[in-house]
């Protein structure tokens, strides 16, 4: 019995946790509009980056260590690629 609210509690967690993530996402769009009016759009991706960095970082605070110099260059350019810049 109490094995069963302890996973119907979690699975409660996880659902209100994935709608917290869609409303964080949903109102990026409208705060980057906000935003642009004071900033570059590097400056605003730099900033997000620093702070999705530091979020990511202080929920898990290990250095993260890579395999290869080639695997290294090669994710960044990924990343890079990825950015929006426009």
């Amino acid at each position: 019995m109490l094995e069963k609210k302890l996973e119907k509690n979690r699975e409660v967690f996880w659902h209100f946790l994935a709608l917290f993530v869609v409303i964080v996402w949903g109102t990026t769009l409208a705060s980057t509009k906000v935003l642009l009016a004071d900033m570059s759009p590097i400056q605003i991706l730099l900033y997000r980056s620093v702070f999705a960095y530091g979020l990511l970082f202080a929920m898990s605070p290990r250095l993260q260590t890579f395999s290869s110099v080639k695997n290294e260059v090669l994710y960044k350019q990924l990343r890079w690629r990825s950015s929006s810049l426009h």
